[in-house]
């Protein structure tokens, strides 16, 4: 079951939000101005780069006209050094379970 952000979350405004439990899960969150109910949800995943809050930023125009959310997760070097792939051999943490917590 997909939940959808409730009112505690600002509407037409960025947030960086972090779960908690083990391992660690972060990400942006943009929620339009006017949200549905049924809004979908567009999920940005960084590159190499890093780059999470910007992606977030740079998709925030978008969302407000189509009445999307926006996650942007954040997979830190030092947890998920390669996020790309299904399990970090190094850390064990798995980037697609901490995907689907995160949405």
């Amino acid at each position: 079951m997909i939940e959808r952000p409730s009112t505690e979350f600002a509407r037409g405004r960025s947030i960086f939000r972090r779960l908690s439990g083990s391992p660690t899960r972060e990400y942006y969150l943009y929620c339009p101005t006017t949200l549905r109910t049924d809004a979908p949800i567009l999920v940005a995943v960084h590159g190499i780069s890093m780059n999470a809050a910007e992606q977030m930023v740079r998709l925030r125009h978008i969302a407000e006209d189509k009445g999307m959310i926006v996650i942007a997760p954040y997979f830190s070097k030092s947890l998920y050094p390669g996020y790309q792939q299904l399990v970090s051999k190094r850390t064990g943490a798995r980037a697609d379970l901490a995907l689907l917590d995160i949405v």
